[in-house]
């Protein structure tokens, strides 16, 4: 996910809170251009249609398909979160965790780009939640990321292989195909190997407790400890692995659903399963806020390229549509948020101090 805003902190004395870097807030306004003017190229190059974009969200049957199956990923994603936190054993509640995703779904959709970010948001209730693993709390949101991407690989490579025709015959896809392959076998591969020989190496031990109170220390340490808890819970590693399988299924599906509903469209399924799946990835390069324009351009080049004849469909108005429904499919984060206002902003304002005072921790 991406991040999301907010300034206040409720209950706190403002001059305790840190001081906002302004190389932050110059970096989001830069992206926010960046992100304008995609769009308006995208516009110009007929690549969005805004008529199209109306009669999709118009359609009751769309809109409510592709909302409910949105919050479905969001609710598969705060499941497969906290099997990541029982196997670190962080006492955070399932429902709990389900309401923070949510909540934090709420921030990153609508406020990109922000200071306040879902992934920030999740840190700060799994560090709350433990004292003797604070390592594993921030660990679990970065291996949540990590699963979600080898899911999404996953299903790309399926894609492909089931619609080996369109991939293979089109050289740029191809190397999409290749490299996808490449990054589902090997990057395990090599994420495991990595961890081995840390945990084999003996020049690692020493530094670690030559100063065990430095920072950079105290990280190998925690995130050993944590490594140390994943593999004494492979079954629950796997059960997240199904869970975001699943979940981007779901997504994939949302935005094959809307490009099946376009008129004169000349894709089929397994055609906008791999796009989508590519355009999911392709969203998250922080060029601009939430991936904005970035996922459009991408979804429409990707679908001109697999396309079988050339057509007049601006394809970026599908995943822009995607998008929109998505916005509907966060709501509930904002009741949450409404509901449990006090306690994420105590829980914010705590992260921050503890982020400030690590150094003393």
């Amino acid at each position: 996910m991406t991040d999301g805003g907010k300034e206040m902190v409720g209950g706190h004395d403002s001059n305790s809170e840190p001081k906002k870097k302004p190389g932050k807030r110059w970096l989001f306004w830069v992206k926010l251009l960046s992100a304008v003017l995609l769009l308006l190229f995208l516009l110009h190059q007929n690549r969005l249609d805004l008529a199209v974009m109306g009669e999709l969200v118009l359609e009751p049957w769309l809109v409510f398909g592709v909302v409910g199956m949105t919050m479905t990923v969001f609710l598969l994603a705060g499941f497969r979160w906290h099997l990541l936190l029982v196997s670190q054993e962080i006492p955070l509640s399932r429902m709990k965790a389900i309401q923070v995703t949510f909540i934090g779904m709420f921030f990153g959709l609508f406020l990109p780009g922000g200071l306040l970010g879902g992934d920030a948001l999740r840190v700060a209730y799994a560090i709350q939640a433990t004292k003797h693993n604070r390592g594993g709390a921030a660990l679990s949101v970065l291996v949540d990321r990590a699963i979600g991407f080898y899911a999404l690989l996953l299903l790309g490579l399926v894609a492909a292989f089931l619609n080996p025709e369109a991939i293979m015959g089109n050289p740029p896809l191809r190397i999409l195909a290749m490299i996808n392959l490449l990054l589902l076998v090997v990057g395990p591969v090599v994420g495991l190997l990595t961890l081995w020989l840390v945990w084999k190496s003996d020049r690692l031990r020493s530094f670690v407790w030559a100063n065990p109170d430095g920072l950079l220390q105290r990280i190998l340490s925690r995130a050993a400890d944590a490594v140390k808890l994943y593999r004494r819970a492979i079954p629950l590693l796997f059960g997240a692995l199904g869970l975001s399988v699943l979940s981007q299924a779901l997504g994939i599906a949302s935005v094959v659903l809307i490009g099946l509903s376009t008129e004169g469209g000349v894709l089929a399924f397994l055609d906008y399963a791999f796009v989508t799946a590519w355009t999911l990835i392709a969203n998250t390069i922080p060029l601009t806020p939430g991936g904005i324009g970035v996922g459009e351009a991408a979804f429409d080049q990707l679908c001109r390229w697999i396309e079988p004849m050339p057509s007049m469909i601006a394809y970026g108005s599908l995943f822009f549509v995607y998008r929109i429904l998505t916005l509907g499919a966060a709501l509930p984060g904002f009741f949450a948020y409404l509901i449990y206002r006090n306690e994420v902003d105590a829980h914010l304002e705590t992260g921050k101090m503890s982020e400030g005072g690590r150094g003393a921790s």
